[in-house]
């Protein structure tokens, strides 16, 4: 849903620009797709294949992206090489453009985030702390392009629909992240230590039928011996979800 959305901003030209390109090329293999390729040999000593997008997998869009981006030199003395031809497909022109490159680049740039997040939460040894983690990714991706504005509350408003307290504490209570997680703390309601204890009596109460006398103590015991090296995760990846 989050790929629908960002193509559906000012990237649907882009996309479809390169959608259309690469389709005229893989449909054209007797006459200009051959063209390309002695350039590509020429080039860098070897050919590569273009990603055809795939409308049931969205991954496929940044796959196409990335296709065309690694061979941008070839494409252009291509358009260079055969663009006065009267034959030449107008879909090609696009090739020959810097325009044209730097937003296949960007929107490269913001799609990336999501198919990382996706190739990541197909792993079994995920946890609730990995989705909170590809949230920030996702939002930082989104809030460090300012002409993307508008996506920013896409992933706020999925992040608002998540069960916060939940995740909130999973995030602290993983021992390679609760130092990280320390330093962010108070910043929010949501991330003091007291509503951390609440949060631990409210779901251990929920699930598991035992004296909770001492969590309170040990809540607080985990909180005081967390080591501001123990973790290995950059602060500075978690200043997204938590701002929301």
């Amino acid at each position: 849903m989050l790929v629908k959305d960002v193509i559906a901003t000012s990237w649907q030209i882009t996309v479809s620009q390169a959608h259309a390109i690469v389709s005229t090329l893989n449909k054209s293999i007797a006459k200009w797709l051959p063209r390309l390729c002695n350039i590509m040999k020429a080039t860098y000593g070897y050919t590569l294949v273009f990603v055809q997008m795939v409308d049931t997998r969205w991954n496929s869009v940044q796959r196409m992206l990335v296709s065309l981006l690694r061979v941008r030199s070839a494409y252009k003395m291509f358009v260079l090489r055969w663009s006065s031809h009267a034959d030449f497909p107008n879909d090609l022109y696009a090739l020959g453009g810097d325009r044209f490159w730097k937003e296949c680049k960007d929107a490269e740039a913001l799609i990336k985030p999501l198919t990382v997040a996706s190739i990541r939460l197909q792993r079994d040894q995920n946890t609730m702390v990995d989705v909170v983690m590809n949230y920030d990714a996702i939002f930082l991706a989104f809030y460090n392009h300012p002409e993307n504005a508008l996506l920013v509350p896409c992933i706020e408003n999925r992040w608002h629909d998540c069960e916060q307290p939940l995740f909130i504490l999973a995030l602290f209570l993983h021992p390679q992240h609760r130092s990280t997680f320390k330093k962010i703390a108070d910043e929010t309601p949501l991330t003091s230590f007291g509503q951390l204890c609440k949060f631990a009596i409210f779901y251990y109460t929920r699930f598991i039928d035992e004296d909770i006398s001492q969590l309170h103590d040990e809540v607080l015991q985990w909180w005081e011996t967390s080591s501001p090296t123990y973790g290995v995760t950059d602060s500075k990846e978690l200043v997204g979800p938590f701002h929301f």
